[in-house]
């Protein structure tokens, strides 16, 4: 058939031949799937903090089929990436080039989720901004997809108290025996990573910091990894 559109009914013809040349022919309706429709996605607060704010993710009044229930969703975001000029512009970088970058999701679950609430904190973004992305399938996985954006401002704080802060949240994710949870954490936590407001100061209490809280994320990324498609991670 090739790419068929959704919610479609496609009539197929089929003729058979015998040796004589008597023909028979049958008339087969097909029906396509459709993405669930008329919801929305929000995303509250509209601005906060990385690493501190938690973010509320909703998907609201998505409906489908009765056959096509239960209804699963995804969390995600993307970078909201500038662009300077068009086609190979001044930053040397092609307009399809800089088109790929934006495009690029983050998942915040690994696998389609149960609920269509779901609370994160967001990594700090390149230029504040961050793209959200819902996306809600049935089961057969078609699915709608729509986006909301936030503001996600800079951690104020010095490597010594962010070390302490993040080793805090990430023992308590761990602790839960969620992994993608778990490892979407480590990925807000290194987002902000080098922006302290101890001035660059390269002492060695800062760098002792830094090393042991990127120690820590290390470890926290192979336990979370362990974790992700087992029971204890569930959705």
């Amino acid at each position: 058939l090739g790419k068929t559109r959704p919610n479609a009914v496609y009539r197929l013809r089929l003729t058979v031949t015998d040796s004589i040349g008597s023909t028979s022919s049958t008339v087969v309706s097909l029906t396509t799937n459709g993405p669930p429709t008329s919801g929305t996605f929000a995303v509250s607060p509209y601005r906060g903090t990385a690493l501190t704010t938690e973010f509320e993710f909703l998907l609201d009044g998505w409906s489908d089929d009765v056959d096509d229930y239960p209804l699963t969703y995804t969390y995600s975001y993307r970078q909201r990436v500038s662009r300077r000029g068009r086609g190979g512009g001044g930053d040397g970088a092609s307009f399809a080039d800089r088109r790929a970058a934006n495009s690029a999701l983050t998942p915040l679950v690994a696998d389609q989720y149960a609920s269509s609430w779901f609370v994160t904190t967001l990594p700090q973004a390149n230029n504040v901004n961050l793209t959200c992305v819902g996306r809600v399938f049935d089961r057969y996985l078609s699915y709608a997809q729509a986006l909301a954006h936030a503001r996600v401002d800079a951690l104020e704080m010095s490597t010594e108290d962010l070390s302490a802060f993040a080793g805090d949240l990430l023992s308590a994710s761990a602790d839960t025996g969620d992994g993608e949870a778990a490892l979407s954490l480590v990925s807000n936590v290194a987002s902000v990573l080098g922006i302290g407001t101890d001035g660059g100061d390269a002492s060695r209490r800062r760098l002792s910091a830094e090393r042991e809280l990127i120690d820590d994320l290390m470890g926290h990324t192979i336990s979370a990894a362990g974790l992700v498609g087992t029971d204890s991670s569930a959705a």
